[in-house]
């Protein structure tokens, strides 16, 4: 029913873009910006396009953005067991002395 459809991320990005058509929606969009959803809701605005958003969630960019992550799949990551064993096979996800799990930023 839409032109496009986008989601956005909590930082003021994105994590999805469905497009119905061809439609030259991101040259010269600020990339990488806390704006950059907004200047993308601005473009398909002025392309004359209609849009909806999804749901807005969160992205993981930075170390602390693995805390969100791994509080949003606790106590099990039965939401995403693939993305949850990853966590614990590359050492980010731990044990912490209260039996919690842990997310540990990646060793430099």
């Amino acid at each position: 029913e839409h032109d496009v459809v986008f989601g956005r991320v909590r930082d003021g990005g994105y994590y999805l873009i469905g497009l119905r058509g061809r439609h030259d929606i991101l040259s010269g969009l600020p990339m990488s910006t806390a704006d950059v959803a907004d200047a993308l809701a601005a473009r398909v605005v002025a392309l004359g396009l209609t849009f909806a958003e999804t749901p807005a969630t969160f992205d993981v960019d930075e170390a602390a953005d693995l805390d969100v992550l791994r509080a949003e799949l606790a106590p099990d990551g039965a939401a995403a067991p693939a993305t949850w064993a990853a966590l614990w096979e590359l050492g980010l996800a731990t044990e912490t002395e209260s039996g919690q799990a842990a997310c540990q930023p990646p060793s430099s």
